[in-house]
């Protein structure tokens, strides 16, 4: 199912890719983002709400100028991109969409941030390619992931702080910075399923 980026790319580690349940009880199917996905991509961009947009980008983005940014090539080791999409429907549309960059010089860091469609939200999206993502960048060498989250951003304060990944929160001029240590093993989708809803 992988579909890389280049041509460079480095095998992602088993689990990554594959069929997930969402808190509702939907099966769900989670894939890497690829250079073929452009239209799906920019149409699942226009579908979101001014307030999606903003809460995930700092302001009202319109698609052409972060699809570039999205697809740009790289190996999975520095850059990750996964989809969540219906079973039936691989191609798309997308129904939510995560990424990490990692820091430069190879660091063992990496930012991360999502993005739901909004007749989605609230069924835990974000928190299973949450640790999709975390499993293919520790399989690279990353320990910490970190996110800059508007501190009107409710649910994605939750996901983070209900990820299971130990976690820190520093105050910053638009929000908050948290960090998650990645490397520490965080309870498994089922469990998290089972443990207290979220709103992404």
């Amino acid at each position: 199912m992988t579909l890389p980026n280049d041509s460079g790319v480095r095998e992602l580690p088993y689990g990554v890719e594959g069929p997930a349940t969402l808190r509702t009880g939907e099966v769900v199917v989670v894939r890497v983002l690829g250079l073929q996905d452009r239209r799906a991509l920019e149409t699942f961009l226009e579908g979101l709400s001014e307030e999606s947009r903003v809460t995930r980008f700092f302001s009202a983005v319109r698609p052409p100028s972060v699809v570039e940014r999205m697809l740009a090539p790289a190996g999975f080791h520095q850059h990750l991109g996964l989809v969540i999409v219906e079973p039936d429907r691989p191609q798309g549309p997308i129904l939510s969409h995560a990424e990490y960059a990692r820091d430069p010089f190879d660091a063992p860091s990496a930012e991360v941030a999502f993005l739901t469609a909004d007749v989605f939200q609230a069924r835990g999206c974000a928190t299973i390619l949450l640790k999709r993502l975390a499993l293919a960048a520790v399989h690279f060498g990353m320990t910490t992931f970190h996110a800059e989250v508007l501190a009107a951003n409710d649910r994605m304060r939750a996901v983070l702080r209900n990820s299971g990944f130990p976690f820190e929160t520093h105050v910053t001029e638009e929000g908050l910075s948290v960090s998650l240590r990645i490397d520490r093993p965080p309870p498994t989708e089922r469990e998290t399923r089972s443990s207290k809803p979220e709103s992404s």
